[in-house]
């Protein structure tokens, strides 16, 4: 790490040959001289003047994704299913729930707004920043598709309630659905 805004570097932990940069798991330069890097043993570390200062702002690593100038995702390495969104350059955050598990990956789609996952060995999506994930493969879009969990391509509703067949827990006769909200 740098102390004096990338005039000189600290090694962190001795590298090897094969693989010189052990310590840095993900980085992203949000402008305005903000670096937040991912640094094993050490946490998700943030700068605000080029790296002369650093700060441990959590205790956790992980990969990050920049959304837009000011939103930052961060998929912390650990077996909870929660995800961390910063909407303030990474001053602050706040844990969001994703798919299952944490992602293996994620992407920014070429939208600059859908943001992509591959979760366990599931591929998802979202186009409300993270709040909602729908399971791709079946084609529809989260705002309409009726099992975002699920993948249910033909959005069967065989009662016509909120969920579609492959996600409802009870598939009613359409009558009987019908009294239940009378």
């Amino acid at each position: 790490l740098s102390q004096n805004s990338g005039a000189n570097w600290n090694q962190i932990r001795e590298g090897s040959d094969t693989d010189p940069y052990p310590d840095i798991e993900d980085l992203v330069y949000l402008r305005d001289k903000i670096i937040l890097v991912s640094v094993y043993n050490k946490g998700l570390l943030r700068t605000t003047n080029h790296g002369a200062n650093w700060e441990t702002i959590l205790p956790l690593t992980g990969q990050l994704l920049i959304i837009d100038t000011t939103t930052v995702l961060f998929a912390p390495n650990s077996p909870s299913p929660d995800l961390l969104i910063s909407k303030d350059k990474g001053a602050t955050w706040i844990k969001i729930s994703a798919p299952d598990m944490n992602p293996a990956k994620l992407f920014l789609g070429s939208d600059n707004s859908s943001i992509y996952g591959i979760f366990g060995t599931k591929f998802y999506s979202s186009v409300d920043t993270a709040k909602t994930w729908s399971l791709r493969g079946d084609g529809v879009p989260n705002g309409i598709d009726n099992c975002a969990s699920t993948a249910n391509p033909n959005q069967t509703n065989f009662d016509f309630d909120a969920f579609g067949d492959a996600c409802d827990t009870c598939v009613c006769h359409p009558m009987a659905a019908l009294s239940l909200r009378n």
